[in-house]
């Protein structure tokens, strides 16, 4: 059994902090405590990239299983993300680097008709409780 929610943002500097709140609301629904720092932070970086390199609306599908959390970002951009480059002062350019390091596994793929979806999935450990 799985849950599986589509929530949608309007590219603005509000959809991150948006994204990971309802992503959040998902999680704790579902009695998936145990992830809900990891998701809400990748969740928000994904979000971000899309807001501010595609400029574009955002999709997020958030799929919650008995063993493990998919959350993919869709955006309207075909471009494929890559870890930025960053100084010691910069404050941007980390998101790919964060999701590499957080995630246990993530991916791109081509979105159906236009753009690009960016997942990432975590395992949910043995002792949270899930009702999808």
């Amino acid at each position: 059994m799985s849950q599986i929610s589509f929530l949608h943002f309007p590219a603005s500097s509000d959809a991150p902090r948006r994204a990971r709140r309802d992503v959040l609301d998902l999680l704790h629904d579902c009695g998936v405590d145990d992830l809900d720092d990891v998701a809400a932070l990748l969740t928000s970086e994904l979000v971000t990239n899309s807001v501010v390199h595609a400029a574009s609306d955002v999709e997020v599908c958030c799929r919650i299983e008995a063993r493990r959390v998919r959350v993919a970002v869709t955006d309207t951009s075909s471009a494929t993300p890559v870890p930025g480059v960053f100084g010691s002062t910069g404050v941007g350019g980390r998101g790919m680097l964060i999701l590499s390091a957080l995630a246990d596994a993530w991916g791109t793929e081509v979105a159906d008709g236009n753009g690009k979806s960016v997942w990432f999935e975590l395992s949910v450990r043995s002792g949270s409780r899930t009702q999808p």
